[in-house]
C-alpha cells in the first residue's frame, strides 16, 4: 500500500534536482533560515489566510501599493499574484514572479509568502508594515479622466 502524502510533505514541496526526503526538506528549512523563500508552489496560500477580510487586506496593498501599470510587465505579474492568494490552482510560479517583479516589490511579495506560510499574526504585521512603508500607486489617468469628466459636465465657461 503507497501512502499518500500528507499536505506539506516533502513530495509536494520537492524542488526539480533537490530530491525528496529529508535532505531535501532540511535544504529548504535552511534557505528559509538564511532569509529566502524556497522554491516551492503557490497553491497553499489560498488557505493560509484567518478569513476573508485578512486576504482582502493583503490583497489590497498590493493591487494598490505595488501593481503600477506604468511598469505593465511586473504589474500583470503581481496581479496574478493578487489572483493566486484566492485561488487552490496555479496562477503563477515564484520563479515568474523572480523574473519579472523586482526589487521592493518581490522583497514584499517573498515576505507575503513567508507570513501566510508562518502564522495568522504575521499577516498582520506584514500589512501593517507594508502599509508603513509603500505609497499608494497613483493613477494618473484615472485623475486625467476625472478632470476631463468634470470640465465636460461643467460646460461652456460663459
Amino acid at each position: 500500500m503507497t501512502a499518500i502524502p500528507a499536505r506539506g510533505d516533502s513530495a509536494e514541496r520537492a524542488e526539480p534536482g533537490l530530491g525528496t526526503g529529508r535532505a531535501a526538506e532540511t535544504r529548504s528549512r535552511q534557505a528559509t533560515r538564511a532569509g529566502s523563500v524556497p522554491r516551492m508552489t503557490l497553491t497553499d496560500l489560498s488557505s493560509g489566510f484567518r478569513d476573508l477580510d485578512q486576504r482582502q487586506c493583503a490583497q489590497a496593498v498590493i493591487h494598490d501599493r505595488l501593481a503600477d501599470d506604468r511598469d505593465q510587465q511586473e504589474c500583470r505579474y503581481l496581479m496574478r499574484f493578487w489572483w493566486q492568494l484566492c485561488v487552490p490552482y496555479r496562477e503563477v510560479t515564484l520563479d515568474q514572479l523572480r523574473a519579472n517583479v523586482g526589487g521592493p516589490g518581490l522583497r514584499l511579495v517573498e515576505e507575503l509568502i513567508e507570513a501566510v506560510r508562518t502564522s495568522h499574526e504575521a499577516i498582520d504585521d506584514w500589512i501593517d508594515a507594508a502599509e508603513e512603508a509603500v505609497p499608494v500607486v497613483q493613477d494618473r489617468g484615472f485623475e486625467a479622466q476625472v478632470r476631463l469628466n468634470r470640465d465636460l459636465s461643467a460646460g461652456p465657461t460663459p
